[in-house]
């Protein structure tokens, strides 16, 4: 397994600004499955060109003028998550179970009385689960190539830092490491450069790391019926973030390796909040009563966040003792989240069922993030950031298939969905970092209520960095499969 450099290398000055944002940070906000109804997950989410379900609110708007009538509809959730973590040829696990309200909403319908061919308007409101963070994540290994102190003594090595300047050069990575005692500063005419106590590799590392939050998007809309055969839409969406992570890394000294170094341990507790504002539009066009085409174009999202975290060190060394450190960050920062444009169709069988797919391209290069403070080190670590993004990210191409077919009250459905990697080449070889889900569902409508089931798994891949080297030395990589089982369950009113 090979990590590939791409631009991992521009993480160089990432990690010695004054502010603790990278790209995942950014690119975190351009990973969006909406819950939303049970009916539309079983779908695979694959509704552009549907209509007629309160999904339309975060999908295509355009779909809420299919609506002849009104309708209230909830979502709770059961969710259990596993992730399965390689690192450095060891296997570890960690699951979890969790309960979400997935999505609640109301549309409303009027008819229209002489207004020619303008037949009804539609307006909605609801809250849907854009983006579930929850998973936990535990590996290790005995790394006999590197630690976590060569990553920080190459942060400080050849920049002319003095140990009096270290912990401001760099309060969340190198100058916790060197006021910890985890480096030490060469002697003579070398002093300028420093080295670890565990330099070389030869520790025993572990991670444990647990995320929790989510976002969860208010969303307004009204949708627009021209003689029941075009159909627009336009919704503004407010997604509020909550995102929570709490991680633990440690080395330790276990085959005596290392003349002076017992063990380390670096703490993080990171706290995300804040909220945005987008604006989602769309088109239907029902060219006859078996085929219907849709149209979505959903603007970037511009979100104003604040991170509140807090770091910190504690080295045990063997002549020394135990030393500790430690720092907090609060800054608050604007992220442009990925335009996206989607397509959908819906082949209609009177009386039988459909067939749906969608098709849609997110631009996760042009994400980008600026702060608030507009001082030079946030505006350097700003444009990094900016740079990696618009190098090594790309545009996904996301695709969505649904099918459902009917029994007198009763509709049986399938699904399923593949959202494409951000990233223009693979991270590590043969992993393709892409989320897969499969889903397969049942409803039951009645004239003035529905009922509908759905059971969603999910499989996406990612790739976890304990500290990545910007000078082509290869970096530690744990390779994560994360699989989520979804039970969703919708029941809803007509009026």
């Amino acid at each position: 397994m090979k990590l590939k450099a791409l631009a991992l290398a521009a993480l160089l000055g990432l990690n010695v600004a004054a502010n603790a944002q990278d790209d995942g940070d950014v690119a975190r906000y351009g990973f969006l499955f909406p819950s939303g109804t049970a009916r539309s997950q079983a779908l695979g989410g694959a509704t552009n060109a549907l209509g007629a379900d309160l999904s339309a609110l975060t999908n295509n708007p355009a779909g809420l003028a299919i609506y002849n009538s009104d309708e209230f509809s909830m979502t709770p959730q059961l969710y259990n998550i596993r992730t399965n973590a390689t690192y450095l040829g060891q296997d570890l696990s960690d699951q979890s179970s969790k309960f979400n309200f997935g999505h609640a909403g109301f549309v409303g319908t009027t008819k229209h009385r002489n207004r020619g061919k303008w037949q009804s308007v539609s307006h909605a409101f609801a809250i849907t689960k854009l983006a579930s963070f929850q998973q936990n994540i535990s590996y290790s290994a005995y790394n006999r190539a590197s630690s976590i102190g060569d990553y920080y003594a190459a942060q400080l090595s050849g920049h002319n830092v003095t140990p009096s300047n270290a912990f401001n050069y760099a309060p969340f990575g190198a100058g916790l490491a060197y006021n910890a005692w985890l480096l030490d500063q060469n002697a003579g005419a070398d002093s300028a450069n420093y080295t670890a106590v565990n330099a070389g590799g030869q520790v025993y590392q572990q991670m444990d790391k647990t995320i929790t939050g989510g976002i969860n998007e208010l969303t307004g809309g009204l949708g627009k019926n021209y003689d029941d055969r075009l159909y627009m839409g336009l919704s503004f969406g407010l997604p509020i973030v909550r995102y929570h992570m709490n991680s633990s890394y440690s080395e330790s000294d276990d085959s005596l390796y290392h003349a002076d170094f017992e063990n380390m341990t670096k703490s993080e507790d990171v706290k995300i909040t804040g909220t945005g504002l987008n604006m989602k539009m769309g088109i239907i066009y029902r060219f006859n009563d078996y085929v219907r085409l849709g149209f979505a174009l959903h603007t970037p999202t511009y979100y104003t966040l604040t991170d509140n975290s807090s770091f910190d060190m504690a080295v045990t060394r063997d002549t020394s003792g135990y030393h500790t450190e430690y720092s907090t960050n609060k800054t608050t920062y604007n992220i442009i989240s990925p335009w996206r444009m989607s397509g959908g169709l819906v082949v209609t069988y009177p009386n039988i069922g459909f067939i749906s797919a969608d098709v849609e391209v997110v631009d996760h290069s042009s994400s980008t993030i600026s702060y608030t403070s507009n001082d030079a080190a946030s505006n350097s670590n700003a444009h990094d950031i900016n740079r990696i993004l618009s190098k090594s990210y790309t545009s996904a191409n996301n695709i969505r298939l649904g099918a459902e077919a009917k029994w007198d009250i009763f509709a049986f459905r399938a699904g399923y969905a593949m959202y494409g990697s951000p990233y223009k080449t693979a991270l590590v070889d043969g992993f393709d970092m892409s989320t897969k889900i499969m889903s397969a569902g049942l409803g039951m409508r009645e004239k003035d209520y529905f009922f509908d089931l759905t059971f969603s798994h999910v499989t996406a891949t990612s790739v976890d960095l304990p500290y990545v080297f910007s000078n082509g030395t290869a970096s530690p990589a744990a390779t994560l499969t994360n699989t989520r089982n979804i039970l969703s369950a919708s029941v809803g009113f007509k009026f």
